[in-house]
């Protein structure tokens, strides 16, 4: 994995970064399609969006493209590029330093090798037993303190389950553990209302644009399990996967045959 600080190739950071401290910070995973970033502009805009609510330095966009450019990602397969930005170094304590110093972080990586069957076929979710909490002060923000997520992933092994959902501590369903849901009933698509736990996934935000485009209706509301167990048709979302439709979650069974097949195949051709 190539990695670069602030625009210098490194595998270390200061053991006084805020990052390390408290987890002070932000972060983006970004599809490289053949060395072409996927949605580059709002990776970019929500990455803003969290720096300005935690009032974390940004730096110019032209610092993060030439960074990129530095990596210099492979053009004949698919990677990942992994932007943190931290509110750089600081002393001990909780108090930010009045006139800090933001820290920029690129690494590019190999593309994950998920299951080839889970696209063409749908895939296999549960229910997780961890619930996010709620704070509506974060919700919707990528920062670095994702332990309920990695709690969460931490609780299953079977290779046969891709992914599990979680609810919030009222029991409404917010996300997967690493992707948002959308459910699908009647010719309309619905996806959980963030306004207290969870993040709002870049990939998300562009289907929600795309499916109106295509005349599907999409709302943003609170969502439960009953509703999940009632739809005609699951799927999960992130900036890699792009769609995995949900052939099963916990006893229900749905077609993926049902889900808006054009907006789907939309979604799968930028990954080609």
């Amino acid at each position: 994995m190539k990695t670069l600080i602030n625009g210098e190739f490194s595998q270390f950071i200061d053991v006084n970064d805020r990052a390390v401290q408290y987890g002070d910070g932000l972060f983006e995973t970004i599809a490289l399609i053949k060395g072409q970033p996927l949605l580059w502009d709002l990776h970019l805009k929500r990455l803003a969006k969290g720096a300005q609510k935690l009032n974390i330095p940004f730096p110019e966009e032209n610092k993060f493209i030439e960074d990129f450019q530095q990596l210099n990602p492979p053009t004949n397969k698919n990677s990942v590029v992994k932007i943190i930005l931290t509110r750089g170094q600081g002393g001990r304590g909780y108090r930010s330093p009045e006139n800090s110093i933001s820290t920029r972080i690129l690494s590019l990586s190999p593309y994950p090798d998920y299951p080839q069957i889970w696209q063409k076929e749908g895939v296999h979710c549960e229910l997780s037993p961890i619930r996010l909490g709620l704070n509506p002060f974060f919700a919707g923000i990528k920062h670095l303190n994702r332990l309920e997520q990695v709690m969460a992933r931490s609780q299953w092994q079977d290779p046969a389950i891709a992914e599990k959902i979680l609810c919030d501590l009222g029991g409404r369903v917010i996300e997967g553990t690493q992707s948002n849901l959308f459910i699908y009933n009647n010719g309309k698509l619905s996806t959980p209302l963030l306004n207290n736990c969870g993040i709002e996934g870049v990939m998300k935000e562009f289907i929600i644009q795309k499916a109106q485009d295509m005349g599907v209706p999409c709302q943003q509301r609170l969502i439960s399990l009953a509703d999940l167990a009632t739809a005609e048709g699951l799927f999960l979302t992130n900036s890699l996967i792009g769609i995995w439709a949900v052939k099963q979650f916990q006893q229900t069974t749905y077609q993926i045959e049902q889900l808006p097949q054009q907006l789907i195949h939309h979604i799968r051709h930028l990954f080609n």
